[in-house]
């Protein structure tokens, strides 16, 4: 790898990380306001002004509820007509995607099961943050894997508060249509990695053709076998560095088995 090569892999190395920050810089935000919702509209006294902040708070949050779904609806109508003329989404729609679907989510939640919402949304935050960085950081079968196990730990901690909130109603509504939603998302995932599969890692939609998956799939480079180096029963290599479990291993050779499963290819390659 020249020079050039190497400055182009450390500036796409920065743009990527710095994405993933963006969105911790959000989450971080979003904490906050958290803090305050469960201040001032979950855990609040019996006084007059007390009462009436959790009124305003409830209207704040239903009307942002409302706002940030019709947005959601917006930004997803943007991104299919973009995808349907330039064959890509580009990042600001499925930005403005995710956004809005967080926006809509912690809202709804917060109105729908009150102290347990928020308690479980002050964990959902970080860990949507840091799906964003294995998106941009890490393979994307690692992002795959990451953001399934996260709907059905979603999924279950609903089922199990559904009967448990002071709207029971509304709450066990939101946890069957959000059931519904991740068997439409576990199909369609398993239906466009078949595909992918087959088709060296490219989904069809819509008579256009979407990179899911890498070229070919992730591969463990060639490392070098110490026996064979060192010459059979040899404690020395042919540079005259000793062999060992603890040289190759200080080499980063051993290492490089366990750990770089979680890096990108080029990243495993170059090393």
């Amino acid at each position: 790898m020249d020079k050039n090569q190497r400055e182009e892999r450390r500036r796409q190395e920065d743009i990527a990380l710095n994405r993933g920050l963006l969105w911790v810089g959000a989450a971080i935000l979003m904490e906050l306001l958290l803090m305050l919702v469960n201040k001032y509209y979950i855990n609040y006294y019996s006084t007059v002004e007390s009462i009436n902040m959790v009124y305003a708070f409830d209207a704040g949050l239903k009307a942002v509820r409302i706002v940030a779904l019709i947005a959601l609806a917006a930004s997803a109508v943007w991104c299919f007509l973009r995808f349907s003329r330039e064959g890509r989404t580009g990042t600001m729609p499925l930005v403005l995607v995710a956004a809005f679907s967080a926006v809509t989510a912690i809202a709804h939640i917060t109105i729908c099961f009150k102290d347990a919402g928020v308690r479980m949304l002050f964990l959902l935050v970080p860990a949507w943050a840091a799906l964003a960085l294995v998106y941009y950081l890490y393979q994307r079968e690692f992002f795959y894997s990451a953001f399934y196990t996260g709907l059905g730990t979603m999924l279950l901690w609903m089922l199990r508060h559904k009967d448990s909130t002071v709207d029971p109603s509304s709450s066990r509504l939101t946890t069957y249509v959000f059931l519904a939603i991740v068997a439409i998302l576990m199909v369609l995932g398993l239906v466009m990695l078949l595909q992918a599969r087959k088709n060296g890692g490219v989904w069809s939609l819509a008579g256009r053709e979407v990179r899911v998956l890498p070229a070919r799939g992730w591969i463990l480079p060639d490392l070098p076998d110490p026996g064979r180096q060192c010459g059979g029963g040899s404690r020395r290599r042919s540079d005259g560095r000793k062999c060992g479990l603890l040289s190759d291993l200080c080499a980063g050779g051993l290492a490089l088995r366990s750990a770089g499963v979680l890096h990108r290819q080029n990243d495993v390659r170059a090393a």
